[in-house]
C-alpha cells in the first residue's frame, strides 16, 4: 500500500491543512517537510512574519479518549519533541484536531508536561500519564484552537479507525 493511501496518512494530512488554514490566518508562516512518503521529525516549523517567534507545530488527528479526560500520543514520539524543544530551546506546540469534539485543540509541550490530578468517575489520575506505550494529557490542559466544520469532521471520519 502507498504511503498516502494509508487512513491514518489521509486522516493526518486533513488535520494538518486544518491547523495550516488556521496557522495562516493568524499570521504564522508554516514551513512543512517535502517528502510526501514515511515519518518526519515534526509537522510544521512556523514563524511569524515578523520573525518574533519561531516554533515547532506537531499535529494529532484523533479524537479524546471515550472514557478518560485526556488524549495523547506514542512515548517515542513525545522523547523526540522533548529532544527538539531541549536541544534547540525552541517550543513545541501540540495541536489535536478531533472530530468528535468538533474542535481543534492542543497547547505547549511544556504546559502539557505539567504535573496536574484530576478527579474523574471517582478516582485521582496523574498526568501525564503514561501507559502502554502512550502518554496521555489531560483536556483541562488544552487551549481551543478553532471549530472544525461538519464537512472536515465528515471527511476525518471517512478514514477513521478507531476501534470503539
Amino acid at each position: 500500500m502507498n504511503w498516502q493511501d494509508k487512513p491514518q496518512v489521509k486522516m493526518g494530512n486533513i488535520g494538518e491543512r486544518a491547523v495550516m488554514d488556521y496557522l495562516l490566518s493568524k499570521g504564522h508562516v508554516p514551513y512543512t517537510p517535502v517528502q510526501e512518503a514515511g515519518a518526519h521529525p515534526f509537522d510544521f516549523l512556523c514563524a511569524t512574519k515578523d520573525k518574533s517567534s519561531i516554533y515547532v507545530a506537531e499535529v494529532k488527528t484523533k479524537p479524546a479518549r471515550l472514557y478518560f479526560p485526556d488524549t495523547g500520543f506514542n512515548l517515542q514520539s513525545w522523547r523526540g519533541y522533548r529532544g527538539i524543544r531541549d536541544k534547540y530551546k525552541m517550543e513545541v506546540f501540540c495541536f489535536f484536531v478531533d472530530s468528535a469534539r468538533k474542535s481543534i485543540y492542543g497547547n505547549k509541550l511544556s504546559v502539557l508536561e505539567l504535573p496536574r490530578q484530576i478527579t474523574h468517575g471517582g478516582k485521582t489520575i496523574c498526568y501525564p500519564l503514561q501507559d502502554r506505550g502512550i502518554i496521555y494529557f489531560p483536556l483541562e490542559a488544552m487551549v481551543t484552537i478553532a471549530t472544525l466544520t461538519d464537512a472536515e469532521c465528515r471527511e476525518i471520519e471517512a478514514h477513521t479507525t478507531r476501534a470503539y
